[in-house]
């Protein structure tokens, strides 16, 4: 469904040396080209991308779970928030889907692991770069953020920092720039599509991302609207300049923080969604009549984990001292990140995804910190977590998860 229609073909045609038909410029080209590899090899066969994609998700598992421990050297945060993140039904779910969530999570994750673990040797900072472009080349909102990235790296006297610097940006120029050339005729697609993705974000009209979708009728709007792309997204953003002028900063605040956050956070996932909503089935979407114990399970147990999560990370990230762990600061930074780019960007709850690691560590850093209060885990405790929250940390962290708690289950009560 969705997006998945044009890429499982495209990537065939690609396989066979065949031109793209459908293929938008507005899609980073790396999952196409991952698809057209495994076509190409193994013929097209869902079961082996299906196997692939779940190797991938093992491995991602692995370097949460290293990840955590680097950050916390807490066995049981690193354990919790691999667990969660091998459990949960809807990160796996992922792995049998035609959409990039995984390969880019493999990479961002693996560049990631290179920087805490391997750096600062200069090959690994080297590889970290190539890395974070191939990250780059299947989800383009990840650039902004680079920076922050490689902030703890960059420690020890200016021509150390600029050395590293250097590295990792040759690494991404390596992957960045050929995949410039080879398609010198488009303009780079990051600016294009944040401009459509800006102005569907401000006209979203559901708080659920699958109902009552524009995003389609937007779009043949927008490619009808001029010839030239550069003409498109010159008309696009003097609208968008309109309608901040006729709404107003506050006016447009309000409606974002009206919607944004209930679709980003909602508790139904791409998975729970096709197996709840009835809507896709006369399109032949989602899944056909599967086996209502299965279904039940699995939506229960994507609601109670996700909940669980969503109060771990709050918790979790009160708990912890990030002086004294400088990468959960990048985590946290991460998690800002996301929740800033998504005031106002179309936003689908699946876009999580990419920030979902981070919300595992956190709530595996929550893990750890009761295991402590309980008795079963003092030792580990005593230098990444505080003993005790005040009576203004409780209130406020309680709060916090009531809010967050609301935006994922209580978006159909104001509608």
């Amino acid at each position: 469904m969705g997006d998945e229609l044009v890429y499982w073909p495209e990537a065939q045609r690609s396989a066979a040396g065949q031109e793209p038909e459908m293929y938008s410029p507005f899609w980073p080209p790396l999952y196409l080209r991952f698809l057209a590899a495994l076509i190409f090899v193994f013929g097209a066969e869902l079961l082996v991308i299906e196997i692939v994609q779940t190797l991938m998700l093992f491995i991602v598992v692995l370097m949460i779970r290293d990840l955590t421990y680097a950050w916390t050297g807490s066995s049981v945060a690193a354990a919790s928030a691999a667990t969660m993140a091998a459990i949960y039904p809807p990160l796996a779910a992922f792995s049998h889907y035609l959409w990039p969530e995984i390969l880019h999570l493999f990479l961002f994750l693996a560049a990631l692991w290179i920087l805490v673990r391997r750096a600062p040797s200069a090959v690994w900072l080297l590889a970290a770069g190539t890395l974070l472009g191939l990250a780059v080349e299947t989800k383009t909102l990840l650039v902004p953020f680079l920076p922050i990235l490689l902030l703890p790296v960059l420690k020890g006297s200016v021509r150390q920092a600029a050395g590293r610097a250097a590295l990792v940006s040759l690494g991404l120029g390596l992957v960045l720039v050929p995949s410039r050339l080879t398609n010198a005729s488009n303009p780079p697609i990051a600016g294009s599509a944040a401009t459509f993705n800006v102005w569907v974000g401000l006209n979203d009209r559901s708080r659920h991302d699958n109902v009552d979708p524009i995003v389609k009728e937007e779009f043949d709007e927008y490619v009808e609207s001029a010839a030239t792309l550069a003409d498109r997204n010159a008309i696009l953003r003097q609208k968008i300049r309109d309608q901040i002028r006729e709404e107003g900063v506050l006016g447009i605040l309000r409606g974002q923080l009206s919607r944004q956050y209930f679709r980003l956070f909602d508790k139904d996932s791409f998975l729970t969604f096709q197996l709840r909503g009835k809507a896709l089935h006369p399109a032949a979407a989602g899944y056909q009549d599967p086996p209502a114990a299965l279904v039940g399970f699995l939506t229960g147990a994507s609601f109670l984990l996700y909940a669980s999560v969503l109060v771990g990370a709050v918790l979790g990230i009160v708990v912890c001292r990030p002086r004294a762990r400088g990468w959960l600061w990048v985590a946290l930074a991460f998690l800002a990140y996301n929740l800033a780019l998504f005031l106002f960007l179309h936003v689908k709850s699946r876009y999580r995804i990419q920030f979902l690691p981070f919300l595992f560590v956190y709530f595996g850093c929550a893990i750890a910190w009761l295991a402590a209060k309980l008795g079963w885990n003092a030792r580990e405790s005593e230098v990444w977590v505080k003993q005790d929250l005040s009576r203004a940390e409780s209130v406020v962290t309680a709060a916090a998860a009531a809010l967050l708690l609301f935006v994922a289950f209580g978006g159909p009560l104001l509608d």
